[in-house]
């Protein structure tokens, strides 16, 4: 049975995993409302005999001691304002026979029965018995893979090997957005992508964790550095590789455009094209890439743009936008200080709606290397960097 911690994911797509498992057990539909103050309720659903409510409670914590004050100081308490059948509590923590005892005490007589207490091993469990849940939350397993161990063991070497772990450190904070599956879904059909969008938009990042994904499915990771023959040199007959350039036309590229260069760069892509087990992902800043197919005989010959994929902010959902800055802040160990001054007054609504809404200056500023001032002055800065992005980019 597999043993996943959760550690990768934020507390909501943690909740929603464990109300999808618990429906999928139960064979009921569980309720579920908008993110926000829930009275103790992250899902219910009614009692056939009573009517009255079943309600869950989800707790995403790492420290079993303060998981159990919590419980008893403010989770307890609310549920003598609810007229409820029984209570269900889930936890990512592990949880011993002792432990599921205390907090059947704290929450009597809404639990029923310690079955009702869902610890890790329980929802493991679970996972093991639904697959078709384990393979909804894409995330959970994408987290959990232990990556440096599949580098050690597949001999990944070099840049690979650097860009890898970087991508690994970065898993938490990703969240799978269309643009994601419609990656993979160009990818698929065309065997060959090239992720363009403006600076900033998050191309590198869904371009690593494609790769990323491909690795987890073994294939063999190859970074092609700066030339293309690069990618030639280890290019192997009946072997599965997914080769991976990086602003592949270069900051400086177009003035040094030879027709050398863009020959190698089309023939390696047909050669991707042909084969039954290589992939080839590639990044470019729109500007550049649409200048390089203006001036460029060959790639126009080839349809090089037939595997693009543009990167738009503009597209991205309100929805999008807000799960992205909400695991940046999850994921990036602020104090509650800092915290309190995005959250007052639903400060982050106003990020999420930016003009200048950019994944790039969400790591910014959530980021406490960056801010070096008083924790009332938080949110000033983080008004005056979305105003002024050019600040960001100069230092980056």
């Amino acid at each position: 049975m597999k043993d996943y911690s959760f550690e990768g994911l934020n507390d909501k797509e943690f909740e929603n995993l464990v109300i999808d498992l618990i429906g999928k057990q139960l064979k009921v539909r569980i309720e579920r409302f908008k993110p926000g103050k829930d009275a103790g309720v992250d899902g219910r659903f009614f009692s056939p005999k009573t009517g009255k409510e079943i309600i869950i409670q989800c707790k995403h914590w790492n420290n079993l001691a303060d998981l159990l004050r919590n419980l008893k100081k403010t989770e307890a308490p609310k549920l003598t304002k609810l007229e409820l059948e029984k209570y269900i509590f889930a936890t990512s923590l592990p949880l011993s026979r002792k432990n599921k005892s205390q907090i059947s005490s704290i929450f009597s007589p809404y639990i029923m029965s310690e079955s009702d207490i869902y610890g890790r091993a329980d929802l493991n469990q679970l996972i093991a018995s639904h697959e078709e849940i384990e393979k909804k939350h894409h995330k959970l397993w994408f987290t959990t893979v232990n990556v440096l161990n599949l580098i050690l063991h597949q001999g990944v070497h070099g840049k690979s090997k650097a860009i890898l772990k970087e991508v690994e450190e970065k898993r938490g904070i990703y969240v799978f957005t269309p643009n994601h599956q419609n990656v993979i879904k160009k990818l698929n059909e065309e065997k060959v992508v090239i992720i363009s969008g403006a600076p900033g938009c998050g191309k590198t990042t869904i371009a690593e964790q494609v790769c990323l994904e491909y690795f987890l499915n073994g294939y063999e990771f190859i970074s092609i550095d700066d030339c293309i023959s690069n990618g030639e040199a280890v290019f192997k007959e009946d072997h599965k590789q997914i080769f991976y350039f990086d602003d592949f036309l270069g900051r400086n590229y177009l003035e040094a455009f030879t027709g050398n260069e863009e020959s190698s760069i089309s023939h390696f892509i047909k050669r991707v094209k042909m084969s039954n087990d290589k992939y080839f992902v590639l990044t470019s800043r729109t500007n550049i890439f649409t200048q390089s197919t203006m001036i460029s005989d060959i790639f126009k010959q080839e349809k090089i743009t037939k595997s693009k994929y543009e990167i738009l902010v503009d597209r991205m959902t309100f929805l999008d936008k807000a799960q992205i800055l909400y695991n940046h802040i999850w994921f990036s160990g602020l104090s509650n200080a800092y915290l309190e001054e995005l959250y007052f007054e639903k400060r982050y609504n106003k990020i999420i709606r930016h003009v200048n809404y950019n994944p790039r200056l969400i790591s910014y500023i959530t980021d406490s290397d960056h801010f070096q001032e008083e924790t009332s002055s938080y949110w000033k800065y983080i008004e005056r960097t979305l105003s002024n992005p050019r600040d960001v980019w100069d230092r980056m």
